[in-house]
């Protein structure tokens, strides 16, 4: 897959959900039993990666409505504790832990959906002699079809946080129930789409932003971007907006010309930022207005910011790499030290590196990479890194670890 490739592309997609889950709490030896039904819509955002195959999903705008509930009182088979139907939004969950990996290549899908239960929302708790709010944190597994944009996953792990609730459990359902949380995406799908790309310096052509950039750059402050787009299937009156900038020549919320985007926006960045691409069109089944949007993050560095790399074994052998492009990464951005650190999700981790450092001109810089920040070389972050294990005997580590991570502090260059 080259990186022009459409499903490269930053996106996001709307999936109305529908949830049944049976949980059951014990306390001295007794089983309470709840089921949890509901439904609503969630959006997902897909984002690429260095690596080809995997891009990073988020969810964003989650909206709930839980069914009513009855839980039967401890030591009383008689008496229940009632919970009315209850809306959950945005502030019922913890966003910035609900996120996971896609694989493009398999379509299988893993993320975690983390939800705070207060008092506030739910008093009925009290009862329970819940004092605290609850965090419950459900482990899904998956698989997303881009193709046909359906998206089902499963239940795979359920925690639950300290007090009465230690003992949770959660099962998928029976075999003639739905699983715990089942998504499944509308039948009446928006006839537009569109993609965005960006790329560092002055691009004349869409072609070449779209075919060599990406939707997230990171640049020193004052150097050019270029903002490239493609819309697709009956989309119109596509427009960008930024909260930081307007954006050169047609204004922070200007309509620019459908299609491929001829012409690529070429903008200066006086901050962190995202740039949102939005086009519109009409459902399929009943012609009502939709809209389909993409976005480009600029992240301004600064001295002293720390960069995550991630690098892949892709040989079985000693060797994980990383090519860092000057289409989406400042060539001006220098390293002034690195650090292995585990991997998000996985967890995959080794302490001690030998470093291969290649530059875009061919000079070459070795170094050893600890757990500690240190700096074995100044280079710019921009270009190919090659990380093996000293001494290594024999290949265990690249056929547990398919991917290990490291960070880097960096600075600018004086321009």
């Amino acid at each position: 897959m080259k990186a022009g490739d459409q499903i490269a592309l930053s996106f996001r997609q709307k999936f109305p959900v529908s949830f049944q889950a049976k949980l059951a709490m014990a306390l001295d030896k007794e089983k309470i039993p709840l089921t949890i039904k509901g439904g609503g819509d969630i959006t997902i955002n897909f984002e690429a990666t260095h690596d080809p195959d995997t891009m990073i999903v988020s969810l964003e705008q989650p909206n709930w409505k839980l069914n009513e509930m009855e839980l039967k009182r401890f030591q009383s088979k008689s008496d229940t504790i009632k919970i009315p139907p209850t809306q959950l939004g945005s502030d019922a969950f913890n966003l910035h832990e609900c996120r996971g990996l896609y694989n493009i290549h398999t379509g299988d899908i893993q993320f975690t959906v983390s939800l705070v239960l207060t008092l506030d929302r739910f008093p009925q708790l009290a009862r329970l002699g819940i004092s605290a709010p609850v965090r419950i944190k459900i482990f899904e597994k998956g698989t997303y079809d881009r193709k046909t944009n359906s998206l089902e996953t499963h239940a795979s792990s359920f925690q639950a946080s300290g007090g009465l609730m230690h003992a949770l459990t959660v099962h998928p359902g029976e075999s003639d129930e739905s699983p715990a949380i089942s998504f499944k995406n509308k039948i009446c799908n928006c006839n537009a789409n569109i993609g965005a790309n960006g790329m560092i310096g002055k691009s004349d052509q869409a072609g070449k932003c779209k075919e060599v950039g990406g939707n997230r750059l990171t640049i020193c402050k004052g150097t050019q971007v270029s903002l490239c787009w493609n819309a697709t299937g009956q989309a119109h009156n596509t427009e960008v907006s930024s909260p930081v900038d307007p954006v050169k020549g047609i204004g922070n919320q200007g309509v620019i010309t459908p299609g491929d985007g001829a012409n690529p926006i070429l903008i200066t960045p006086s901050g962190s930022t995202e740039y949102k691409f939005t086009t519109r069109g009409t459902t399929q089944c009943d012609d009502k207005d939709c809209s389909a949007s993409a976005l480009v993050t600029v992240d301004v560095v600064t001295a002293g910011d720390v960069y995550s790399l991630s690098a892949l074994n892709t040989t079985g052998g000693n060797l994980w790499s990383v090519n860092i492009s000057p289409n989406t990464t400042d060539p001006n951005i220098r390293i002034t030290s690195i650090r292995t650190v585990p991997c998000p999700f996985t967890g995959a981790f080794i302490g001690l590196w030998d470093c291969k450092k290649t530059d875009a001109n061919g000079h070459v810089s070795l170094g050893r990479v600890t757990t500690d920040f240190q700096s074995p070389f100044s280079v710019p972050l921009v270009g190919t890194w090659q990380f093996t294990i000293p001494d290594l005997p024999e290949t265990a580590y690249a056929k547990r670890f398919s991917t290990v991570c490291f960070e880097v502090t960096i600075d600018c260059a004086p321009r």
